[in-house]
């Protein structure tokens, strides 16, 4: 698996800035599990994403999150934004989305999307420190709940304790690599893209829990891969049953 540290792009309205999370399934898990996933699920490598690499991903998938070179996408990002300013978009109720203020904190921001957003699947207890965070949160708006992160103490050693564990050389907390982690689910009918450094999430079209892998993979492939031009720099990894063999 990639073997990038994760960073932030900061959006600054704080100057927090936490130690990145290693971009690797295994980390990622091991933080979720500490916020409240049960170990019936973790995060997995994706190998690729053609038809037969897909195929290989555990199923079901309840999200996907990306790793990529911020800076050779910002031009194609930029527009996008306009052209959802100027057309509008639907956001269902049902999303839980937060801008990322924490500087470094994009992987701990797309873990929580992707746990938020499944967590009655995922059978998340409401006593776990993410519901707990979710419930503190749910009426603020997308940049108050990134506030609010700022302060989240259980949630920063949660990130801390697994960000400094068994790396290496585990990076510092003003580290400012280029590489930023986003992620994406399904709610509601729709397959979203959630990035804490944009004001919004963006809403990629009609999705059911069947075809949201290969519709993931294509939005991946059409908005990144190809836009990134000779940098592939990418990690992609999947949300999915504990296989207990890896």
């Amino acid at each position: 698996s990639a073997s990038v540290k994760m960073s932030s792009v900061t959006t600054n309205e704080g100057k927090v800035f936490w130690t990145p999370l290693e971009s690797n399934p295994e980390v990622l898990t091991k933080f979720a599990s500490k916020i409240g996933l049960s170990g019936l699920w973790q995060f997995h490598d994706c190998f690729g994403l053609d038809e037969e690499l897909l195929a290989m991903t555990p199923q079901p998938c309840l999200a996907v999150l990306l790793l990529f070179p911020y800076d050779k996408l910002k031009g194609f990002k930029h527009d996008e934004r306009d052209k959802i300013e100027k057309e509008g978009q639907v956001v269902s109720p049902k999303l839980y989305y937060m801008r990322q203020t924490v500087g470094n904190a994009c992987g701990t921001v797309a873990v929580m999307h992707s746990l938020i957003n499944n967590a009655a699947q995922l059978g998340i207890e409401d006593s776990s420190s993410l519901m707990q965070f979710v419930k503190d949160t749910q009426s603020l708006d997308y940049l108050a709940r990134a506030q609010a992160l700022e302060k989240a103490n259980v949630i920063e050693q949660a990130h801390h304790s697994i960000a400094t564990e068994g790396q290496t050389e585990a990076p510092s907390a003003d580290d400012n690599v280029e590489y930023h982690f986003i992620a994406f689910v399904h709610v509601d009918g729709h397959l979203y893209e959630l990035d804490g450094a944009k004001k919004i999430p963006i809403n990629h079209g009609a999705s059911s829990a069947n075809t949201f892998l290969s519709d993931a993979a294509k939005v991946i492939q059409k908005n990144f891969f190809e836009q990134a031009g000779d940098d592939m720099h990418f990690s992609v990894i999947t949300l999915g049953p504990n296989q207990g063999d890896d």
